[in-house]
């Protein structure tokens, strides 16, 4: 059984005539709560419940559904699904995207989280039922503000989220309901980062005490894989085919669920609805050299290129592309970059 998606509207003030925003977060970007007790994304400091209920098996169905989290709804029992506002990371030293979202309630713009259960992208079955989910919640938003149209501005992940969606739908409906779409620091090209925290223990980037036995049959994680290229070297030898040394798991997860979603989502059509925002001005990750020693990995060096610090830049052509120096997500919290965003919009 798959979760249905609760939204929460983050603003309730009077609707104003202002383009209504809705913010699709990037990986990290959710959390899900059960009987008002937040359990996913797990706080890195207090990490204290039983991480079965948060696995998933090589399907991407819930390895336990009897304790996993189901997001219901009913008169008596709601499990929420909200936009993340108080896990830290290495990289954030403010809040995810809070920052964005009172930078336009302050333009008294209405603006709306998309959040999403990350564990469960991209089963196909979850696929369908959040597009669906979007849609609904997309109409609704228009309705509620006198048919104005919204703008769409998704961060990391969440751009490949959005971007599969929006390949489902008509130019007729997009008209109809969207204004703009921006997409922030899209992981397109994926990130070499994602394919240490799918082959090394110990690492502290993103789930500080989530080992590989979790994140291999972590669906978004797996989808931010890089293209397949020379990107890897263990023990002074180029790998041109990384799949061969992640877990069985780990490729049956690309290859049967990914490499469709990804195949979906990279198509950059309705250009003239799309900004693109690329961060650059960080040494970024672009080839790791390991080491491979008594069943276990260990980063030698990496190689580097300029990018955001996270994700290799994507080459898309025919698009509209904006540069603007800064971090991956920081440039969430940095108002004179969220004045440029507010410019394009």
């Amino acid at each position: 059984m798959y979760s249905t998606v609760f939204f929460i509207i983050l603003t309730f003030n009077t609707i104003y005539s202002l383009k209504p925003i809705i913010f699709v977060p990037g990986l990290g970007g959710s959390c899900i709560y059960k009987n008002n007790k937040q359990i996913w994304s797990p706080n890195i400091f207090n990490f204290n419940f039983d991480l079965a209920q948060l696995e998933v098996n090589n399907k991407l169905e819930p390895k336990y559904p009897s304790s996993t989290l189901e997001i219901t709804q009913n008169k008596n029992y709601i499990d929420e699904i909200k936009i993340l506002r108080n896990i830290p990371s290495i990289f954030i030293k403010n809040k995810f995207g809070l920052n964005l979202i009172n930078y336009f309630q302050n333009k008294k713009h209405q603006v709306y989280a998309l959040p999403y259960d990350f564990r469960l992208v991209p089963n196909p079955n979850y696929i369908k039922k959040i597009n669906c989910s979007i849609q609904n919640y997309i109409e609704n938003i228009f309705s509620q503000n006198s048919n104005t149209k919204a703008v769409i501005i998704c961060h990391s992940f969440g751009s490949l989220l959005f971007n599969n969606f929006i390949n489902t739908k008509s130019s007729k409906w997009i008209n109809k309901y969207i204004d703009k779409i921006l997409y922030i620091n899209p992981p397109f090209s994926g990130s070499v980062l994602a394919l240490e925290l799918l082959l090394c223990n110990d690492i502290n980037l993103l789930f500080t005490k989530v080992n590989t036995l979790f994140l291999k049959n972590f669906g978004s994680l797996i989808c931010c894989l890089p293209n397949q290229k020379n990107i890897l070297n263990i023990n002074g030898i180029d790998i041109f085919d990384y799949k061969n040394i992640l877990s069985n798991d780990t490729v049956y997860i690309y290859e049967n669920y990914c490499s469709n979603f990804l195949k979906i989502a990279n198509k950059i059509n309705h250009k003239d609805k799309i900004k693109i925002i690329l961060s650059n001005g960080f040494k970024t990750p672009s080839k790791l050299y390991l080491e491979h020693k008594n069943n276990k990995y260990k980063v030698i060096k990496y190689n580097y290129v300029d990018g955001d610090g996270i994700i290799l830049t994507p080459n898309i052509l025919n698009a509209n592309i904006y540069k603007i120096k800064g971090e991956h997500s920081q440039i969430l919290d940095n108002n004179k970059i969220l004045d440029k965003i507010n410019e394009l919009i």
